[in-house]
């Protein structure tokens, strides 16, 4: 059904609203486009990259997540960007891998939250690639169909 991105993207922030504080992250919305999908995933898949982000910001430089969007050619293109510490070239397909972890002091989980955010916008006739570099951050694009 027709998702109002805006209403999820403010759910996020509310759930994640003591770690963002707690980690002094400054998380920018800007107006989204609606989409076509399934709330729950959606506010599963953001949640995920946006705790990502902030797992994997740098140590000693303020954490700053971007979060946009815009329509081309009937789907809806969202942007999650951040400034932390950036995926090397050699593990950027990788980390939507099954149990895929780069080893790293920012360490944590099992390597399963990326694929199954891929699984989720697969189910959802979507796509998600990214762009990053080692120091400068990274950009995680989520694209689906819309309304």
């Amino acid at each position: 059904k027709k998702i109002d991105m805006n209403k999820i993207l403010h759910e996020v922030k509310s759930l994640m609203d003591y770690q963002i504080k707690e980690e002094d992250v400054n998380l920018f919305i800007s107006d989204l486009p609606p989409c076509k999908g399934d709330e729950t995933q959606l506010l599963q898949i953001f949640n995920n990259i946006i705790s990502n982000s902030i797992k994997y910001k740098k140590d000693n430089e303020p954490c700053i997540i971007r979060v946009s969007g815009k329509i081309e050619f009937n789907r809806s293109i969202y942007c999650i960007e951040d400034n932390g510490i950036g995926i090397a070239s050699e593990h950027q397909e990788k980390i939507f891998d099954l149990f895929y972890r780069i080893k790293s002091k920012h360490n944590q989980g099992e390597g399963l939250g990326l694929s199954i955010v891929k699984q989720i916008i697969e189910r959802l006739d979507g796509e998600i690639k990214i762009e990053s570099t080692p120091d400068i951050g990274s950009k995680f694009y989520i694209i689906l169909p819309s309304c």
